[in-house]
């Protein structure tokens, strides 16, 4: 496992059934950890996340993180009296620390490390009705791995494999009742999620692009009547049959097919519009 998108390829094909064993590198030797893989609330989680230091590699224009003096390459170490481990626990020391109304906004005491040196500063978070939070407009550097053509290609074909076995494994814990409805998305979020990529770079923009046309693609391939995959179905049955299927069954199967997407819109929709208000 070369990265942390290297494990969650590994991980994301698994479900609740399967055992997970895995290699660790704990306090220089190598150590073996065996699991049993559980239902999560959100599909795809195992219960951790990436150690991500607190090192600030982007600040928002007009941001309080800007106001204050902060600046890109600083480490924050503690934050309103707290110290903070990783990345996760500014955006959590904010939120506790801010009154539920918008208004009036306490500020914060920010203990950092610039060029070898402790500094302390105070700023004050901003309240945006955008994303219904106090933010400080900091986003943690990243770092972009650049790749030849032909390997570039094969890790694109690697994603494809991954996402692809990731959809059907959802579908079937969707079917067992396994998974959770927290996990479908409508048209509503779906558009959140492409504000969100488009605020974050091309790139982002075109890798959800690619990933809600091949899930689509999928879907459409499933045997429901009035989808391709449906058609396809008839075909097969046609085939085994030894002749077409009367007009009478094509029309009553295509209502029941276009009932059960529109119900399925329906309550997607709802659970897009519940989950905004929550």
């Amino acid at each position: 496992v070369r990265n942390w998108r290297g494990l969650q390829s590994e991980w994301g094909t698994l479900t609740p059934a399967d055992s997970l064993s895995l290699t660790v590198l704990r306090s220089g030797r190598e150590v073996e950890v065996q699991s049993t893989m559980r239902e999560v609330q959100n599909y795809g989680e195992v219960g951790w996340v990436p150690h991500i230091p607190a090192v600030i590699g982007v600040i928002s224009s007009g941001s309080a993180a800007e106001e204050a003096g902060l600046e890109i390459g600083d480490r924050i170490m503690r934050l309103g009296g707290e110290d903070v481990g990783d990345w996760s626990d500014i955006s959590r020391l904010v939120q506790q620390s801010q009154p539920l109304a918008p208004a009036n906004p306490i500020p914060m005491t920010v203990e950092l490390v610039r060029n070898g040196q402790t500094k302390l500063l105070e700023l004050t978070p901003k309240y945006e009705p955008e994303v219904g939070r106090y933010l400080l407009g900091l986003q943690v550097g990243t770092e972009r791995e650049t790749y030849a053509l032909g390997e570039a290609i094969g890790l694109g074909a690697e994603r494809v494999i991954f996402m692809t076995q990731t959809t059907f494994n959802f579908l079937g814990q969707m079917l067992s009742g396994q998974g959770s409805t927290d996990d479908l998305g409508g048209p509503i979020r779906i558009g959140m999620f492409i504000g969100d990529a488009v605020r974050s770079g091309v790139g982002e923009l075109f890798f959800l692009i690619a990933v809600i046309s091949l899930q689509l693609g999928i879907f459409n391939l499933l045997p429901i009547p009035a989808l391709d995959g449906g058609h396809i179905f008839f075909l097969l049955v046609e085939k085994i049959k030894g002749g077409p299927l009367s007009a009478a069954t094509r029309e009553r199967t295509q209502m029941l097919g276009f009932s059960v997407l529109l119900l399925l819109m329906v309550f997607v929709t709802y659970h897009d519009i519940l989950s905004i208000a929550t």
